[in-house]
């Protein structure tokens, strides 16, 4: 149950997260490992040299999203039903949305972001998603985790009763998107933002070695180089709960806990992440026991929430 591009990065389509070619190369010298890093050129070299901060085109910028279903073949089954809102990054609980109900089209959403204008550092806000919902006791949506739903979060569900208002349940587990790094121009291809069915829900995080722990949230990082491209080797770090988190990664298009850094996919993260605001840092070996920090970036976590975002190079 893990799975981002610029993103929600398919985050997590993962044939569509591929790096671009030549980067593989680049990043599987085994020779001398910090030409990776400290090279003028390459997918690192801003962290050796980094470019000068742009600011804002405009006012405004013009933002697409795609919603899709994660275990859809390549995340091409789009999902509709949901509504979503706009909030600035302080605003955790979104209880003052920029734009409320966003309204979606066959799952896709278009809509404009403020940016501060030619002074400011782009919208490092984040999309609020809530799924449609049907009761727990409807077991063509739900399967077997209906139970699971009714049991644990509906202590007030009344299963003889399918039209009580506290069996109602997401049919797809709510998502957060952060925008990183913050958006300063128009988007010209829809970001893929991959929904996990509430169903699937604990059959993925078996199947990764995982628990589905409704009580938590999940973390998905999707690692970007200096040229936007999804980034390999990229070790995740929180800067807390360590030591209670599962951490995974995508191997090739299979989200797994047998590995330690990201695959060509750049996709990585945490599930059983105590609800709260955490810190998200990616790391890249330069030589044997030594690594560098390439990046971090803040998110919010919910319970039975998905919180998704990318990790790029950052001070």
């Amino acid at each position: 149950m893990r799975g981002v591009d610029q993103r929600f990065a398919r985050t997590v389509s993962v044939a569509a997260l591929l790096a671009l070619p030549g980067c593989k190369q680049v990043l599987d010298i085994p020779d001398d490992p910090q030409l990776v890093v400290q090279g003028a050129s390459g997918p690192w070299g801003c962290l050796e040299n980094p470019p000068e901060a742009e600011a804002s085109k405009s006012d405004a910028a013009l933002v697409r999203v795609q919603a899709c279903n994660f275990v859809s073949p390549k995340c091409a089954e789009p999902v509709t039903g949901f509504t979503v809102d706009l909030c600035s990054k302080l605003d955790l609980s979104c209880s003052n949305p920029i734009q409320a109900s966003l309204r979606e089209s066959n799952g896709a959403l278009e809509f404009a972001v403020p940016t501060g204008g030619v002074l400011g550092v782009g919208f490092d806000g984040y999309l609020r998603v809530t799924p449609p919902k049907a009761s727990c006791t409807d077991t063509e949506v739900f399967g077997e985790v209906g139970p699971l739903l009714c049991g644990l979060l509906g202590s007030k569900c009344d299963t003889s009763e399918p039209d009580d208002p506290d069996c109602l349940f997401s049919t797809f587990v709510p998502a957060l998107y952060f925008f990183n790094p913050p958006i300063k121009a128009d988007i010209g291809k829809p970001i893929p933002l991959p929904l996990v069915p509430t169903a699937a829900a604990q059959t993925l995080a078996a199947a990764a070695g995982g628990n589905f722990n409704p009580a938590t949230g999940i973390v998905w990082a999707t690692a970007l180089d200096c040229a936007g491209s999804t980034a390999k080797d990229v070790n995740y770090r929180l800067d807390r709960h360590q030591d209670l988190v599962t951490e995974v990664y995508m191997e090739n298009g299979v989200v797994s806990t047998t590995s330690d850094r990201t695959d060509t996919s750049g996709v990585g993260g945490f599930m059983g992440v105590p609800p709260g605001f955490v810190v998200v840092e990616g790391f890249l070996d330069v030589e044997e026991g030594t690594s560098e920090r390439i990046g971090k970036v803040g998110v919010n976590v919910e319970a039975f929430t998905i919180s998704y975002t990318n990790l790029a190079r950052s001070d």
